[in-house]
């Protein structure tokens, strides 16, 4: 369901680019609060499902012919129905993203591995040689932690780059409050199971275990790390670009409401919810390619 008010808020996005000369600017500003809503939600949705996915290289390759496949029709939009986009779509920054929190994951968990050598193998004297067990896909490799740490850190500044350089959409900021998501509901050092429900729990706690989030813990860690990341991020951008800095990024925390007012479901991974997952954003971009043709253009 979450996925579905996501979906929604993505329409009304686009509704205002597509038909914004028919449209009053109140409309036209809530939007944009509403993309960057919907942005949020996909973004916690990307950070949950890569804290449970088998298979990351499938994850990615599934985004980037999405990313292309939505590419290909905003060039079409632009040619045939005078309209101008600003960088790439969104689904590019998903790609990014998926590929700076996998380099974000090498690195940790190597450092962390580091560590463990350091404190249980005696550090340097350890006759332990056995490399940082870590599943790289495509393939199965086994790196040593300095080399994880190495092509973690190398793979989230090419990710980084690579977003600003092809001017992806919302670019720096969305990998980031991405990786945001994914430090908070992860729970690296230590095997966090989903508590069962307790019927004298307050509301609030309810709801939230009942929610993507999981657990108290992982909804207060999101949040602080959101304040904390949309603080920062607004300073330098005033600092640097004081005309054009953003303050609609803060609409970004009512993504809290309905991440925690509508319960999880179990993931579905048929191969048919996963095409309608992925084709719904294309569907609805030729919905209101014919609605601007209609309306505007004819």
């Amino acid at each position: 369901m979450l996925r579905v008010i996501g979906h929604i808020f993505t329409f009304i996005f686009f509704l205002a680019i597509f038909l914004s000369s028919l449209l009053p600017s109140t409309f036209l500003y809530i939007a944009d609060i509403a993309g960057i809503v919907a942005f949020a939600i996909f973004a916690l949705l990307l950070a949950r499902g890569l804290t449970y996915t088998q298979n990351v290289f499938k994850y990615f390759l599934r985004l980037a012919i999405t990313a292309f496949g939505v590419e290909l029709l905003l060039i079409l939009a632009e040619c045939f129905l005078e309209i101008n986009f600003a960088g790439l779509n969104i689904v590019f920054t998903y790609a990014a993203a998926l590929g700076f929190i996998v380099g974000l994951n090498l690195a940790l968990n190597s450092s962390y591995m580091l560590v463990m050598r350091l404190q249980t193998n005696e550090g340097a004297n350890s006759r332990d040689s056995r490399p940082f067990n870590k599943s790289i896909q495509p393939g199965s490799y086994n790196l040593p932690p300095w080399l994880g740490l190495a092509l973690g850190a190398a793979t989230m500044l090419l990710s980084l780059y690579a977003s600003w350089r092809m001017d992806f959409n919302l670019s720096i900021y969305g990998i980031l409050l991405v990786a945001c998501f994914f430090l908070a509901l992860i729970d690296p050092l230590e095997d966090v199971a989903e508590e069962k429900y307790f019927s004298k729990r307050p509301l609030l706690v309810k709801l939230i275990r009942r929610s993507i989030f999981y657990h108290e813990k992982h909804f207060a860690r999101a949040f602080l790390l959101l304040l904390g990341f949309n603080t920062v991020f607004y300073l330098i951008e005033f600092s640097l670009y004081r005309s054009t800095a953003n303050p609609n990024y803060f609409f970004s925390f009512l993504v809290f409401i309905p991440a925690v007012l509508l319960p999880r479901r179990t993931p579905d991974h048929s191969t048919k919810t996963r095409i309608l997952h992925y084709a719904t954003f294309p569907l609805m971009l030729l919905v209101l390619a014919a609605l601007r043709y209609l309306l505007v253009l004819s």
